[in-house]
Order: structure tokens, then sequence, then C-alpha cells
């Protein structure tokens, strides 16, 4: 795990995030617990601390800066919680809903949030087209990671993020690797 964790400070060092002990110490329990649970459910494809640092937590890292201090963020379709447990980690004056409609996976989600004690975000188990009442209030950033197809999430995310008339929307998208 230490070569993950100074994989994590040098990458995001490089992209002008700063990692507090608090960061690192989070950051090394959602990957224990994502190492963890892969074993049993099918999360990500990958299957150390490094490669999943290198190609999933750093790459969620670069959404960051659209996040500031008290922004709402929905992570529609959270999965294996990129990018939302990432950015909650690194934004801990924002919060973050993971929506996850798959039961096994949002447990994982909540499994995560207890490990971690990230305070700033929750679970939400359903589907984006059943959250209106969650997300009544709007959000400032939305993503999702590779859900749907461009026309539907266009639509989709458009819905939620102007329910309060602010606010951006974007399909985030890993990179190559």
């Amino acid at each position: 795990m230490p070569a993950a964790l100074d994989e994590l400070v040098r990458g995001a060092t490089e992209l002008g995030e700063s990692v507090s002990d608090a960061a690192l110490s989070q950051c090394r329990a959602y990957l224990d617990t994502l190492l963890l649970w892969r074993q049993r459910v099918s999360l990500t494809g990958a299957s150390t601390a490094v490669e999943l640092v290198r190609f999933h937590v750093l790459d969620a890292l670069h959404v960051a800066q659209f996040v500031g201090p008290g922004s709402r963020v929905a992570d529609l379709g959270s999965g294996a919680g990129f990018p939302g447990v990432p950015l909650a980690i690194a934004r801990p004056a924002a919060t973050v809903v993971l929506v996850e409609p798959r039961r096994k996976r949002a447990n994982f989600l909540r499994d995560v949030l207890r490990a971690a004690r990230l305070n700033n975000a929750a679970v939400e188990e359903a589907r984006v087209e059943d959250l209106h009442a969650v997300l009544a209030g709007g959000c400032d950033v939305v993503v999702s990671r590779a859900v749907w197809g461009l026309g539907c999430a266009r639509g989709t995310l458009a819905r939620v993020k102007t329910q309060n008339g602010r606010g951006s929307a974007g399909l985030w998208r890993a990179r190559a690797g």
C-alpha cells in the first residue's frame, strides 16, 4: 500500500492538489475496502492498490477543480465509487451523493463510507429516474462514469442539474489504461 499512497501524492501534486494525512488515511481505507470487496463483487478490473490509484483515483481527481466548498455533487451510477468517493475525500467541505441502484454495490459504498469515515457523503440506492425527492434542491456538479449512452446521459444530467437552475453537469470518462 505505501507505493500506492506515494503514487497518489505524486499524481495529486501534478494535478495541483494537496493530500492531507487525513485524506491519505481515508484513501487507504477506501482502497483496502475496495480490494476486499472486489473479490466478491465485480467492481473494477484493477487488482492492485497502485492500479486503482493510477487508473481510477487520480483520474477522478481531475474533476475536483469543479468542486468548491459547499458544493453538492451527485455521482450517478457510482458503482465502485469513482469519481464520487475520491471527490468526497479531496473536498471534505462538499456534499457528495453516491447514486447506485444495485444493492450489492450500494452496500459496498456504505461500507466504504463507514471505513473511511466520510461524513460528507451519502449513498442513495435508487435509479436516477426515481431521485426527484433526494435531489430536489439540485446539484452544483453532476458526474457519471460511462453509465449511459451519450444521448440518454445528456437528458438525465440536464434534468438533475437544472432542478435548482444552477450548477454544471458533465460526463466524466476515464483515461485509457
